[in-house]
């Protein structure tokens, strides 16, 4: 029987099924020569330099390599087959198969959290019509500019999230032109009522969360942090009820509209796990001379006169 531990020594992400294989043609899969395998030490050494990898301590270094031992031979003895891939050591053939799963495999049936409402609705899949006829012999969309460069989720199980960004990102560029790396930490974070972060979940909930949030940031604005953290999106234009004694100082920094709303934007002073990173919209133009929460009734700001240098 082939050992489990393999099955850690490469991943190609699918919906339905995490399993190894590297293209034939990539020379250094088939460069491991009898010496390697029967004494794999200086392979281990080398494979550990070119993915610095650095270990705690001699003890660990030692499980690391037992472990690597077992993912070479099974590496050996799958390309001796001859079949239509071959297997290759990559940055995960120190891993065993039960920490791989756990560590990077995060595809899992909607699951509530305790005390979440069930609020998904099943729909069906919808397929475009299309005469057999009339596709073409190949399809690659990396050549036609909708695919983002590959992504590192790191020892998160988030593969749903970034399966989800990823189709998003290039449906976007298929309908728009723009191609756009989308953030996969804003769903590990805020998309939580049915999914669970670095603990797994499903790809039609993270687009069911983006439809519901109108959208999902850019990366370069909630970039991705291999962990999960703080939702930074309690968002919307804010038009609540509130005192308009003041007892709180924000200052406003520009103005603008979303979705028929007009908003004044205020930098507040709790850091950017509160609002929407740090700031918030406040509906203006709502018939009250005083503003909502009373923002009008003791604005100020200051002016500097312009002058020259060395005056």
């Amino acid at each position: 029987m082939e050992p489990k531990l393999a099955v850690a020594v490469f991943v190609l992400f699918l919906a339905f099924a995490a399993c190894s294989a590297n293209h034939h043609r990539d020379p250094s899969v088939v460069g491991y020569s009898q010496e390697d395998l029967a004494l794999p030490s200086s392979l281990f050494r080398s494979w550990s330099v070119k993915h610095g990898k650095l270990y705690a301590s001699p003890t660990e270094k030692l499980e690391r390599y037992e472990i690597f031992k077992q993912n070479l031979m099974h590496i050996a003895e799958t390309n001796r087959k001859n079949g239509s891939y071959w297997l290759g050591l990559n940055q995960f053939a120190d891993v065993a198969h039960e920490e791989f799963k756990a560590s990077y495999l995060g595809l899992k049936r909607a699951l509530p959290r305790a005390g979440a409402p069930q609020t998904r609705t099943p729909t069906a899949f919808r397929y475009a019509a299309a005469a057999a006829g009339s596709l073409p012999w190949s399809v690659d969309w990396r050549y036609k500019g909708a695919v983002t460069p590959v992504k590192n989720q790191g020892k998160c199980g988030s593969c749903w999230a970034f399966s989800s960004v990823a189709a998003v990102e290039g449906i976007n560029q298929i309908v728009t032109g723009k191609l756009v790396s989308l953030s996969e930490q804003e769903l590990v974070d805020c998309d939580t009522t049915l999914d669970h972060g670095c603990e797994g979940g499903t790809m039609d909930l993270a687009f069911a969360y983006m439809m519901g949030s109108q959208g999902i940031h850019a990366e370069d604005d909630y970039p991705y942090l291999m962990e999960e953290g703080y939702c930074k999106e309690k968002q919307g234009v804010f038009d609540g009820a509130c005192s308009v004694e003041l007892d709180h100082a924000l200052t406003a920094v520009g103005y603008g509209s979303s979705y028929g709303q007009n908003y004044i934007t205020m930098k507040n002073s709790w850091g950017k796990n509160w609002g929407e990173q740090g700031y918030v919209r406040i509906k203006m133009g709502t018939g009250k001379p005083e503003g909502v929460c009373g923002i009008y009734t003791m604005a100020s700001y200051p002016v500097k006169n312009a002058t020259r240098w060395g005056a």
